[in-house]
């Protein structure tokens, strides 16, 4: 039990260290560069958090005047258990398979069962920080007696051990086969994706289908009483949440939440403790099967450029690894989704459609400006599909710790560069091309307005690669325990995001001002574009440029 106490507190310390030893961790590089990381977060969209928790609190006194507070409660805890789900998979893989942290363990003299046990703690508790933003303020707001506030708060920590323990069990299971089978992992991993899509636009089309509903007062209480039953089917940890905080009988209400709290350590421990074999064989396997792929990955060497396999090796690396593909490669594909999902669905969507295709009818350009705007969409556009895509701004933090193969390698610089930005450069243009694509049956543009499209497209993938490769070969984070960290909790990419973000909407706000006030004409456009592509085609050649002669020089610095 001392051990298990002591991994949990290493883990926590760790991960929150500027709350729980504030002192510690402005002395500690890692967990300053962490804690200034989480302030910028909040600063920058902790106006958006507050409109949204506004929002959720403004539809509590709809609902409830409604007579449907109790509906609206269980669709907020609905909505968290499954935020939860869809989260909770791609992070419990990373944290248990993918993290260096396990394999520093593992020879220490800590039982298998206790590390896994850690783990789902420190995972639960990094995943009630969904609850500060749904649970709490909409419990606060529907308000209750003394045991309704214990219940919300004890009731969310055993639903989300509860929920994350299970995910633990079916990944362990999995894990345990299909690592013996890594196209069925690679398979499992574009499975997982769809079923966040499915998920996000299932949601969506019920919240229409409610709109759409005629529910009478008389019908209301059989509706409510139905939607409970399915829900509960298929979470029984919600139900129980529900009873404790909301049935009129004080025995029944403390008798449901300690059931979900004994479920919840009952499960953990069964997990930690019968899970821990599969889970030390599984890991054991996916070592052994990625280093057997690696020896016999290529029998002829000097077929392929050496730029060409490093290149390779980055996107394998990152379709292998559920966060580096949920964050990296999938991003392309969910944005134009989730964008263009409830328009379609909502009433008028098709009208918003047809008027979108009638003004762009009704703009007479001409060869220049066909070409301008082609260019403008593809420079700007791909800024906002595509940058979330590339991979050159994580390309050497996600070395890691393996970064002595790359600094012993024969291999030249201008390789190590080339097939760097080559792998970012696929992704980035994978990634717009579904954007792309929905912008031309909507529109069905002009040839030249197409290849001017994708000249921008890949000017800008050009500098944005080459930029995003600098930055970090100027400051990579190399000191992290699993992807999840080299992704979510980097400086590089959150500056790198954030700047061309800021970048791209001071371009647009300059355009639009300046039509405003007649500064600029349409058949500005053309002109505004080239000025805007020599710019991106300059920054990308001073970003390369500056990549070959300083990857050598901070490579021998790196440790």
């Amino acid at each position: 039990m001392r051990n298990l106490w002591n991994l949990i507190k290493k883990d926590l310390l760790l991960e929150f260290s500027f709350i729980l030893n504030p002192a510690a961790s402005l002395k500690d590089p890692k967990t300053r560069k962490r804690s200034l990381l989480y302030l910028l977060t909040l600063a920058i969209f902790g106006g958006y958090l507050i409109y949204f928790i506004n929002y959720l609190l403004g539809l509590v006194d709809i609902f409830k005047a409604q007579g449907l507070g109790e509906l609206f409660l269980l669709l907020g805890l609905v909505t968290y258990t499954s935020m939860i789900i869809f989260l909770g998979v791609s992070q419990v893989l990373s944290k248990l398979y993918f993290s260096d942290d396990i394999s520093m363990l593992l020879p220490l003299p800590v039982s298998a069962a206790d590390i896994l046990g850690s783990k789902l703690i420190s995972i639960t508790v990094n995943s009630l920080l969904f609850a500060l933003i749904t649970v709490v303020p909409i419990s606060i707001k529907y308000g209750g007696d003394w045991f309704f506030y214990l219940s919300a708060i004890l009731g969310a920590v055993a639903a989300t051990l509860l929920t994350i323990s299970l995910i633990a069990m079916i990944e362990i299971v999995l894990m345990r086969f299909f690592n013996r089978l890594p196209n069925l992992k690679s398979l499992l991993q574009i499975v997982s994706m769809f079923m966040v899509i499915i998920f996000v636009l299932g949601f969506q089309w019920l919240m229409k289908l409610g709109q759409e509903m005629n529910i009478t007062p008389e019908s209301l209480p059989q509706f409510i009483e139905e939607l409970s039953g399915k829900i509960y089917l298929l979470l029984p940890q919600v139900k129980l949440w529900m009873i404790a905080l909301t049935e009129s009988a004080l025995w029944e209400r403390l008798g449901a939440l300690l059931l979900l709290l004994a479920s919840a350590l009952i499960i953990w421990q069964l997990v930690s403790r019968l899970g821990s074999k599969l889970f030390i064989k599984g890991l054991a396997d996916n070592r052994v099967i990625a280093v057997r792929k690696h020896m016999f990955q290529r029998k002829t060497p000097g077929v392929r450029p050496v730029f060409l396999d490093i290149a390779l090796k980055e996107i394998a690396e990152i379709l292998k690894t559920p966060i580096y593909f949920f964050n990296i490669a999938s991003i392309g594909v969910l944005i134009p989704i989730l964008l263009m999902f409830p328009i379609l669905i909502n009433e008028g969507g098709d009208n918003f459609l047809s008027d979108i295709n009638g003004l762009y009818g009704a703009l007479e350009f001409s060869l220049g400006n066909n070409i301008g705007v082609g260019l403008l969409i593809g420079l700007l556009g791909s800024i906002f599909f595509g940058v979330t895509s590339q991979s050159a701004v994580s390309s050497i933090t996600r070395e890691g710790k393996r970064l002595w193969l790359v600094q012993t390698l024969p291999v030249k610089v201008k390789d190590q560069v080339n097939g760097r930005l080559v792998a970012s450069y696929v992704f980035q243009t994978v990634g717009i091309l579904p954007s792309a694509l929905i912008l031309w049956l909507l529109l069905s543009p002009p040839l030249e307005m197409v290849v001017a499209f994708f000249l921008g497209v890949g000017i800008t993938a050009w500098m944005t690669s080459n930029l995003g490769l600098l930055i970090d070969i100027l400051r990579p984070k190399l000191n992290w325990d699993d992807p999840e960290e080299a992704i979510k909790q980097n400086m590089n990419i959150f500056l790198f995001v954030m700047g061309s973000f800021g970048y791209l909407g001071l371009i647009i706000f300059s355009l639009v001002k300046l039509f405003e006030n007649k500064l600029i004409e349409y058949s500005s456009l053309l002109g505004i574009g080239l000025v805007i592509l020599v710019l991106h085609a300059l920054l990308g050649v001073i970003g390369y440029i500056l990549s070959r002669r300083l990857f050598k020089k901070r490579l021998n610095k790196f440790n």
